[in-house]
């Protein structure tokens, strides 16, 4: 609880946290703008994803996922350039403490960060449109207008858009955070946050579908930004059910975590930190 409470005191009294924060709420918000003032004709489900998460199929990222993983990314650069990480570590009784906090704080940071932007969202779609996209569908009532249903079909969709959205925004974040740990640079977390999704995982995916086939082609769901990103549009673009991406997105979240805090946990302990 020590290394909890110190990283949640450290993260609130950085200006930066709130400025990055409400920044990417503000971009999240300007994005739904420009789709509302796209459309013409009934909203499609696709677009209620836009507007809602102000993610798009073409984009890697949405802004709250960029803008939670430079917040993150401070968290250990900071400690780093500052000095203070050989401190904070002594402090504590264990020195896993410190790095599980980081990830909690980190991870919690992400959630309120996609919350923000749902909100955000919704807010645009009711001034725009004149009526809500995620709330009508949580409650099943009317959605586009007047006796029309809900956009994103019911609460089953909705609950979708709001796990799809926060699992990219928290992947983002604790990702940044654990390589900015094990690489000691704010800078090389964020570019390794924006180059998996851009480079490293459309690699891998061609490579599992074309040298290998069928036998490697499921394969591209299990890859966390992938994964993450289907749990958002597979449902909207009428492919399979969104129950039936959460598995993937799971485990693929929960192994990249483990694995990048592992491997963060193995450099602080052999590494002599400044």
């Amino acid at each position: 609880m020590r290394a909890l409470r110190y990283e949640v005191r450290r993260l609130a009294g950085l200006r930066s946290v709130w400025g990055w924060t409400l920044g990417g709420v503000l971009a999240s918000a300007l994005l739904a703008y420009a789709v509302a003032r796209s459309l013409r004709g009934p909203v499609r489900p696709e677009q209620a994803v836009e507007m809602l998460t102000a993610a798009a199929p073409l984009l890697p990222l949405p802004p709250a996922g960029v803008c939670a993983g430079v917040v993150a990314a401070m968290s250990f650069g900071h400690e780093y350039r500052y000095g203070t990480l050989t401190p904070a570590l002594l402090a504590m009784p264990r020195r896993v403490a410190l790095p599980v906090a980081k990830v909690l704080v980190a991870a919690g940071h992400g959630v309120l960060m996609a919350l923000l932007a749902l909100v955000a969202g919704e807010a645009v779609a009711v001034w725009r449109l004149g009526h809500g996209l995620l709330l009508p569908a949580l409650l099943g009532g009317a959605g586009g207008a007047a006796g029309v249903g809900p956009v994103l079909g019911g609460p089953g969709e909705a609950l979708r858009v709001i796990g799809g959205c926060v699992a990219l925004v928290v992947l983002c974040a604790v990702t940044a955070l654990l390589v900015a740990g094990v690489a000691r640079s704010a800078t090389l977390g964020l570019c390794a946050v924006l180059l998996l999704p851009v480079v490293v995982e459309p690699l891998l995916s061609a490579l599992f579908e074309g040298a290998w086939g069928e036998r490697l082609a499921g394969a591209r769901g299990y890859l966390p930004f992938f994964a993450s990103r289907d749990l958002l549009w597979d449902g909207a673009a009428g492919g399979r059910g969104w129950w039936d991406a959460v598995p993937a997105a799971a485990v693929a979240g929960l192994a990249t975590t483990g694995l990048l805090l592992l491997v963060c946990l193995v450099v602080l302990r052999r590494r002599r930190v400044p």
